[in-house]
């Protein structure tokens, strides 16, 4: 396979999302490498992936707790 370009989509659409997470994770490793050369983009792909994370979370807790009403 030859590629050019790549997509990551880090917004889960459920708690089983792995695609998502891999995305998220790709973003942050990708924030990391690139940190010393490109501090605001990695700190914007940081931030955008912790916050993708805590959408995640806070989503899926909330139907937890619907459940236990």
């Amino acid at each position: 396979m030859k590629l050019k370009y790549f997509i990551l989509k880090p917004k889960s659409k459920d708690e089983n999302d792995v695609y998502a997470e891999a995305s998220r994770d790709a973003l942050e490793a990708f924030a990391w490498t690139i940190r010393d050369k490109n501090p605001k983009l990695a700190r914007e792909l940081l931030s955008w992936a912790a916050r993708e994370t805590i959408t995640c979370n806070n989503m899926f807790f909330d139907e937890d707790e619907d459940e236990n009403v």
